[in-house]
């Protein structure tokens, strides 16, 4: 029997997106509630960490959308350089949430939208998931009986009747 060894090494630096410490900012045209909201254009602040020691060139960093209701303003970002084990944050991505009137947003929209997201650096191209949270509005409709011809509180058949509709956020 003949025993040899190897040692598999992957070239490629370790680039990650720090999920958690995504930021949207809603400051500019929202409410500045941290969240995107229907109606409102937000930045997005996207941090990125290069772990490995190999620092990365001619970086660019785009982002693209597969829900209707996401429209990119901004969706390219020129980075330059990224210094080994180094963080940098991406901040001038920008989307806009289509106005939540225009669509109807049925009850089991989540409220996570993945954008997909591309970073390249020389040869080199990542591909990452950023997860977006959009904060639609509960809205709850009652229907309430004002006044029945017969004062019973109730409609009958052939009655006429008042009704308030109240909507509660």
């Amino acid at each position: 029997p003949e025993e040899t060894s190897f040692e598999i090494i992957d070239d490629a630096p370790q680039i990650d997106l720090i999920e958690a410490n995504i930021i949207v900012d809603d400051s500019f045209e929202g409410n500045n509630d941290g969240y995107a909201n229907p109606g409102e254009t937000v930045f997005l602040n996207i941090p990125i960490e290069n772990q490995s020691n190999q620092e990365l060139y001619e970086c660019s960093f785009s982002v693209n959308s597969s829900h209707s209701e996401i429209q990119l303003v901004s969706g390219s970002s020129s980075i330059g350089n990224i210094n080994s084990n180094s963080s940098i944050s991406i901040n001038d991505i920008s989307i806009m949430i289509d106005n939540f009137y225009e669509y109807a947003v049925p009850s089991f929209t989540p409220p996570y939208h993945n954008l997909s997201g591309e970073l390249q650096c020389q040869n080199f191209s990542w591909s990452f998931q950023i997860p977006i949270e959009v904060k639609y509005g509960n809205i709850f409709a009652f229907l309430e009986l004002l006044s029945d011809e017969n004062n019973n509180g109730r409609l009958d058949p052939g009655e006429t009747g008042s009704f308030a509709i109240i909507l509660e956020n």
